[in-house]
């Protein structure tokens, strides 16, 4: 990463072509189900998750989300199990209850619990986020991310 233009401004560049390069086959895969999951391009759907933890999270993890590669040809329970589990990672990053991440309100009460969690730092409630999470379980279906449709891990 680089910066350009002034202190002032602040503006960075991204060397693209170095981080495709850098990328595994697997986050190539589930990159598009996550980007939409996580809220697309500039704003988050989940409060206090910015993209960079969003990233981190499939970099050490990505085998354990493979399933979202399939996020929009699959069937829509497993689909929803899948991103619920992605989610759960995402706001227990430390795996502290990791048991708890196949129930996303289990996990919500553990955090809640927790005397080191903020209350506006919990998932969403199973419900809520079942119904928000319908419309990306299609998204990666209407097209990928432009960097990612020539990278030579998605064409054998």
């Amino acid at each position: 990463m680089g910066n350009i233009g002034t202190i002032k401004d602040n503006r960075r560049f991204f060397p693209i072509h170095q981080l495709c390069s850098s990328m595994t086959e697997i986050i190539c895969r589930v990159l598009p189900a996550v980007h939409a999951l996580s809220g697309c391009d500039t704003t988050s759907s989940l409060f206090g998750i910015g993209k960079k933890s969003v990233y981190k999270v499939l970099k050490d993890s990505a085998l354990d989300f493979s399933d979202l590669y399939n996020l929009g040809d699959s069937d829509t329970e497993t689909a929803i199990s899948c991103s619920r589990r992605f989610v759960a990672r995402l706001y227990d990053q430390k795996k502290k209850y990791a048991s708890c991440h196949q129930d996303i309100n289990k996990l919500q009460v553990k955090l809640a619990t927790s005397k080191d969690s903020s209350l506006v730092r919990l998932p969403p409630l199973k419900r809520r986020f079942d119904s928000i999470s319908f419309v990306p379980h299609f998204r990666p279906k209407f097209g990928m991310l432009p960097v990612l449709q020539n990278h030579p891990f998605l064409h054998h």
